[in-house]
């Protein structure tokens, strides 16, 4: 049957190295904080916290399932992409669930920067799945290369005695998909978290 562990004995004062003359055991002073100074930190931890804001998880993988579809109108431009996201348990996070996703786009419109479009979704992890976002402030980039090539394409069909001539505006987006660290929601119910803290303590 298993033996019971030995008990360390204490050394006794024997067998103990001397101590430096005039050396002591010493006392360590540890002054609580202040109201007020409590009331600093959680302000400095609640600046911290909206930090995380865009903080990205480098233990997920996004990869486009071919290239992002571009629709633009006067209105603007939707965005659109179809990811694969991967992880591995080596990262030390999840590898099953979803995951907050962070796309960003840049727009290009007839060879001209259109701006660029932001938005964020709850995307399953090591699975498919697909972001949107809409950028507003392309619809005067997409009017004006709009009336460009119908204008010369009414020019080329007036010089062959008006035969149909057809034209075609490219729309491409530039798209970029991480994985953030912490969503924009948790973030929300910490700082609300650290402020009631704050305020039970007298702080504004």
């Amino acid at each position: 049957m298993p033996s019971v562990p030995r008990v360390p004995t204490i050394p006794d004062a024997g067998s103990r190295p001397p101590m430096p003359s005039g050396a002591g055991l010493g006392e360590s002073d540890v002054d609580a904080l202040t109201p007020e100074e409590t009331v600093a930190v959680y302000e400095d931890l609640m600046s911290n916290t909206k930090k995380l804001s865009g903080a990205v998880d480098t233990g997920v993988r996004f990869d486009m399932d071919g290239a992002a579809t571009v629709a633009c109108s006067g209105a603007g431009c939707t965005v659109t992409a179809n990811v694969s996201s991967s992880a591995s348990a080596n990262s030390g996070g999840k590898v099953t669930g979803q995951v907050n996703a962070s796309m960003t786009a840049n727009v290009t419109i007839g060879g001209r920067a259109a701006g660029s479009c932001r938005n964020t979704a709850t995307l399953p992890l090591n699975g498919t799945g697909s972001i949107s976002c809409v950028n507003s402030g392309a619809g005067g980039v997409f009017s004006a290369v709009e009336a460009e090539k119908k204008a010369d394409a009414e020019a080329q069909s007036r010089a062959s005695g008006g035969v149909p001539v057809q034209y075609r505006i490219e729309s491409i987006a530039a798209v970029s998909v991480t994985a953030e660290a912490i969503g924009q929601v948790e973030i929300t119910r910490l700082v609300d978290e650290l402020s009631e803290r704050r305020s039970k303590l007298g702080g504004k």
